[in-house]
């Protein structure tokens, strides 16, 4: 391993100290941000300071104290089809529209949404509708094709609950209510700690490269940053998605209203996958028991005629997920366990089976 590295014309030892990643954040902001305003500044360099040190004084209630641990007795149901009874978990969650908050990341359809002034594309909290009639009024030109075709594909959807509690319990937690943009903006450009981070392909550590915010980055957003609002709202759950395929734009109120009634604490939503699905995240039960998620441009070369298999492949992952702030809270204590790739185009780094990481921590069935 080289002693040293360079980024953006600095030198970093292997230690990577405090003070010169401090230096080189405040010198990405300024260069990305070139309006930014003292205020600003100050503002995102004390988030990134709590993320280097780990300081959780920053965060508004002890977070670790106020959260009861997560259930430890889990049922996992994977495919449930919630179509019979449709109607009724619609009603249930239209019922509970206040205690969910979603938050729509990366690009996809949305990128051809006409923000207001001042907004980026990772800026859209999506309020929760059973029925979309036309353009979201904080994006007036959207086109409304764009919400007919999102129905269309919701015809077909399917709804993959991962894990349920196995006793009913209730549900006392801090939950989401509130989106923090100031914390997606600083972590469109932390670089990372050697030790955080190890490339999956090869097993190495991987230094000297960003990543771009998204799922990756969620849970240490809602964990550490959101717990003050979360419990004055009573939120119960958080809808992380992005709109690569016009799914994760649309809360989907069946699954929603299903995990209100039966107390899930975690589903993914899928849609069947089709020929044209090669690359991407898909789910599967090889075995027969449990459920296994596979992020296909991870897999060695031995395991992808396996994951090209639809028989035991045979949903694709949205990157749709609704989850309670206990979920967020595993993931987060386990962020250093989530497999990376490398971007070929250039250093950027990927996370990859963040949610499938949570479902790896669960107990063996």
């Amino acid at each position: 391993m080289l002693n040293c590295k360079n980024i953006g014309g600095i030198e970093f030892s292997v230690d990577n100290s405090i003070e010169q990643k401090f230096d080189y954040m405040r010198q990405e902001l300024r260069k990305q941000f070139p309006n930014i305003t003292p205020e600003q500044e100050a503002a995102n360099l004390e988030l990134y300071k709590a993320y280097l040190t780990r300081d959780r004084a920053v965060t508004k209630i002890n977070l670790d104290e106020d959260l009861p641990p997560i259930n430890e007795e889990y049922v996992i149901d994977y495919a449930v089809d919630i179509r019979p009874n449709e109607a009724h978990y619609i009603e249930v969650a239209k019922a509970a529209l206040g205690q969910i908050w979603t938050f729509l990341l990366n690009g996809g359809a949305a990128s051809s949404y006409k923000l207001p002034s001042g907004w980026t594309k990772a800026d859209i909290p999506l309020v929760p509708r059973d029925e979309w009639a036309g353009d979201d009024p904080r994006t007036p030109d959207t086109p409304k094709n764009i919400d007919n075709i999102a129905q269309d594909v919701l015809k077909n959807q399917r709804t993959v609950v991962l894990v349920c509690n196995e006793k009913s319990k209730e549900l006392s937690y801090s939950y989401i209510s509130a989106y923090y943009p100031e914390a997606l903006q600083y972590l469109r450009f932390i670089v990372q700690d050697e030790s955080l981070m190890v490339e999956a392909a090869t097993g190495k550590p991987v230094s000297g490269k960003t990543y771009p915010v998204g799922h990756g980055n969620m849970e240490d957003i809602v964990y550490r940053y959101l717990g003050a609002e979360m419990e004055e709202a009573g939120v119960k759950y958080t809808y992380e998605a992005n709109a690569d395929d016009l799914v994760g734009i649309y809360l989907p109120l069946a699954a929603y209203g299903y995990m209100l009634e039966r107390d899930v604490e975690y589903a993914e939503i899928s849609t069947p996958r089709t020929d044209s699905d090669i690359k991407g995240g898909i789910f599967g039960s090889p075995g027969g028991i449990g459920v296994d998620q596979a992020e296909v441009a991870m897999l060695k070369d031995a395991d992808l005629a396996t994951s090209q298999n639809r028989n035991l492949y045979p949903d694709w992952n949205t990157n749709a997920a609704i989850q309670t702030l206990a979920t967020s809270r595993i993931m987060y204590e386990h962020r250093n366990e989530v497999p990376v790739f490398l971007n070929k185009d250039g250093d950027l780094l990927k996370l990859e089976t963040v949610k499938g990481l949570y479902m790896k921590l669960l107990p063996a069935e």
